[in-house]
């Protein structure tokens, strides 16, 4: 959800200052607020895509050809029960949209590649981008990664390194298309946590979306026709007609079938604009190609794919572009420079037509920012243009295009990102705490010296500082050392997290080591371990340096130490200081299990001052835990001096033995003497005896046996004072 934070410091300016990460998953309203590329947790460098293999080297605005014929990326089909393998590999198919599908591979492909498109993807500039969400057998989970794929010379390559990203930003379960009148790709994306969905703009280049609009309905499928109308189908069945500027969804009926939850895929044949869906629907058993009326919602069927074939990036290739069209224009370029919202987009307007032409006459153009129209103009062929363009919000990843048209049709549009204003600063490094004995806590850090885009960074960067457990601190904070004294009240450990601040843009937090600060407790002390701040204020002595050692369980709520295949176990689970007088007795008890009676593991408990195991002296012997339900061990002890003290858990197990917890610990003290009163007179209330029976009197003082007026026999204490 979306959280504001309070400030202490009553700094008005940044009262509203929002912290959470998922920043736009509450987004209920059309926005302008554009995704930033930060949210994305791309790596700290991100592979150029400047250079291109040798077979993209093709002429770029050479007439398309009409093939009259669909493309999908089949992401699944049925085995072949006579190979063992799939009947259709991961890869680009053509078929016609007519009965009796065929599907032919449409590119020649190395067989160790493979290509699934389950999260999206467009077909552009002889590359195929896409989205692949792949499970992850280690963490349970789904990684997302970006893909791209170069089909120049109908031959299929690898072209870009695959990056993986941190969040769902650009993972579009229903797809993307490109708007053939502005040349941006559309589509509805997931919000970052997977929660929500949202009409925006991507740029595959850059790894970079914008945010238009969070969607009321789910989507399935979504395309674009020739007039830039974009529509989608939704998990309920219905064609929704989607406005690109607001994302507001309009119902134009039902489609007849209902969708499964499975990856599908539909575009628009853009010479004659019908609208075809590659489907996985309850009422049919298998994947089916449907054609869907714009005006009614309803689909019709055409025919089933063969051998199950599951399609995703369903694309037309014919285009909207005619050959005397004006071909893309020339070292397009977006300049802003010293954090400035004003700069200038600049460009050459082509001088050649997509066929080749020379052409003489004016070239028109208009000039979009994040789909919004702001410039339109036309010149000679070949002559630079400059259009100035002022950002309305600091701090965001704009996408430009540019598109071309005469009189005989739109050309081909050009498009460039630029990020605009403060960038988003990268996080600090080396972030370290500690703490002194009278509470001085002193928090240092290594400023980072660019943003996440190479723009622009104020100098000096400020920083928010939030401690825990407590409060943001400062909101910004010159400098990379702080220090503050820590309230005296009980024992707890602490941690800060800091985060770089430019402008109004921040990193991500970057948290401190733990460092415990607090007065010693007191008799009686108990801890259950329910909660996991509990355990950090114990400390781990991994003696033996294996790297296995006590941590918290939190799922049994209890100290855990597992089981070590190396070395014999010597790891220390010390308490913080406890408060402890001389001449009394206390007793301490603890529980300990082991998850196999077969693999029994060992632990003893000793009392130090320090936190220096070899200075302790045992009080409870190392003893077998063999039981899964705790096995409750307890020893009376005294101290000789009055001090603070710390109980050691000593974990002594075998290699290979099963798992052990330690929970519940008390420490009390002892009332079980018998000792009933302390009396200065020997002969008051009674007559008095030594423990071996003889009368005592005079000044005598001791442990004595009293027998009172009454008859009936106390211990007492005589004190003779």
């Amino acid at each position: 959800m979306l959280v504001t934070t309070k400030i202490q410091s009553g700094d008005e300016i940044h009262k509203n200052f929002v912290l959470n990460d998922n920043k736009f998953d509450n987004v209920t309203t059309a926005t302008d607020v554009y995704a930033k590329r930060a949210y994305l947790q791309l790596p700290s460098t991100v592979p150029s895509i400047s250079w291109k293999l040798e077979a993209d080297k093709v002429e770029p605005d050479k007439p398309a050809v009409q093939e009259n014929a669909l493309w999908g990326n089949v992401i699944y089909s049925e085995y072949d029960t006579t190979t063992g393998k799939l009947k259709y590999d991961q890869s680009i198919y053509s078929f016609k949209p007519e009965a009796g599908i065929t599907l032919t591979k449409r590119f020649k492909q190395s067989e160790k590649e493979t290509i699934c498109a389950n999260g999206g993807g467009a077909y552009y500039d002889n590359l195929f981008h896409f989205i692949l969400l792949a499970e992850n057998e280690a963490t349970h989970g789904y990684d997302v990664w970006s893909r791209e794929y170069s089909y120049a010379n109908d031959t299929l390559q690898y072209h870009r390194k695959g990056i993986k990203l941190n969040d769902y930003s650009l993972y579009a379960k229903a797809g993307v298309a490109i708007d053939p009148t502005t040349g941006y790709v559309y589509g509805i994306f997931s919000s970052q946590n997977n929660l929500t969905r949202q009409l925006g703009i991507i740029d595959y280049d850059n790894l970079a979306r914008t945010t238009i609009a969070v969607l009321k309905n789910s989507y399935y499928a979504f395309a674009v026709n020739s007039k830039g109308e974009a529509y989608g189908i939704t998990d309920e069945g219905d064609l929704m007609k989607i406005d690109k500027a607001t994302g507001e969804e309009t119902t134009i009926g039902h489609t007849g079938v209902t969708p499964r939850d499975m990856t599908q895929s539909a575009t628009f044949d853009l010479s004659n604009d019908k609208l075809y869906w590659a489907a996985e629907v309850y009422q049919e058993d298998g994947s089916v190609l449907y054609e869907v009326d714009t005006t009614t919602g309803k689909a019709t069927k055409i025919d089933m794919f063969p051998g199950r074939a599951q399609i995703a990036a369903l694309y037309c290739p014919n285009s909207i572009y005619v050959e005397h069209a004006p071909a893309k224009v020339k070292n397009l370029t977006a300049t802003f420079e010293n954090g400035s919202l004003t700069g200038k987009i600049k460009f050459n307007l082509p001088s050649t037509d997509i066929a080749g032409t020379d052409i003489s006459s004016k070239v028109k153009y208009t000039v979009y920012a994040n789909g919004v129209q702001i410039a339109t103009g036309e010149g000679y062929a070949g002559t630079m243009k400059s259009v100035n363009y002022t950002a309305a919000v600091d701090g965001e990843d704009y996408i430009f295009a540019v598109m071309p048209s005469n009189d005989k049709g739109y050309g081909k549009p050009s498009l460039v990102s630029s990020w605009i204003g403060h960038d988003i600063p990268n996080a600090p490094t080396d972030v370290k705490l500690t703490i002194d004995e009278t509470g001085k806590s002193t928090l240092t850090w290594t400023a980072p010296t660019k943003g996440q885009h190479d723009g622009f960074i104020e100098e000096p960067l400020k920083y928010i500082i939030t401690r825990y457990p407590g409060d943001i601190l400062s909101f910004n904070y010159e400098g990379t050392t702080f220090t503050e004294q820590l309230p005296e009240d009980g024992l707890s450990s602490y941690y800060y997290t800091v985060r770089s601040l430019n402008g109004e843009l921040y990193s991500e937090p970057v948290a401190s080591n733990e460092a415990v600060y607090g007065s010693a407790l007191s008799i009686p002390y108990y801890e259950d371990f329910s909660q996991e701040s509990s355990f950090k204020t114990f400390t781990v002595v991994d003696a033996n340096n294996d790297n296995v050692t006590w941590v918290y369980n939190s799922y049994d709520k209890a100290a855990m130490i597992d089981n070590s295949l190396k070395v014999v176990d010597d790891d220390w689970l010390i308490t913080p200081a406890i408060k402890m007088e001389k001449n009394k007795t206390y007793e301490l008890t603890f529980g300990a299990s082991a998850k196999a009676s077969l693999s029994p593991g060992t632990i003893a408990a000793a009392i130090g001052s320090t936190l220096n195991p070899s200075d302790y002296f045992t009080l409870v012997k190392a003893t077998e835990v063999s039981t899964s339900a705790a096995q409750n061990l307890n020893v009376k002890y005294s101290v000789s001096e009055d001090g603070e003290y710390r109980i050691g858990f000593h974990a002594t197990s075998p290699i290979g033995f099963s798992s052990m917890n330690l929970e519940n610990i008390s420490i009390v003290e002892d009332t079980t003497s018998g000792i009933n009163n302390v009396e200065t007179d020997l002969n008051t209330n009674g007559e008095t005896y030594t423990l071996d029976g003889r009368r005592v009197s005079g000044t005598y003082s001791g442990l004595e046996i009293k027998r009172g007026n009454n008859g009936k026999f106390t211990k007492v204490i005589i004190t003779n004072k």
